[in-house]
């Protein structure tokens, strides 16, 4: 990741309540369709120029936060 940001230094905001967004990801990459983990596996990391999603810049929101309801199962990722 830190030779990813020093490649796109270019692309890095300077202007204040902007940012470079990361995104590292990964997905199963094998040729097979179905329920089981996947033998080949792909890590990719994007990159973004950002600004602040609010016109007001970088303010605090209100979430609700729900430990009942989750994205995955016990142990997974969302």
């Amino acid at each position: 990741m830190k030779e990813l940001v020093k490649i796109d230094k270019k692309f890095i905001p300077t202007q204040r309540g902007q940012s470079l967004y990361l995104r590292p990801f990964t997905f199963g990459s094998s040729n097979f369709l179905g329920v089981q983990a996947s033998p080949e596996y792909n890590f990719i990391i994007i990159t973004s120029p950002v600004a602040s999603y609010y016109a007001q810049g970088i303010q605090p929101i209100k979430i609700l936060v729900s430990d009942e309801y989750v994205r995955a199962v016990r142990g997974g990722l969302g």
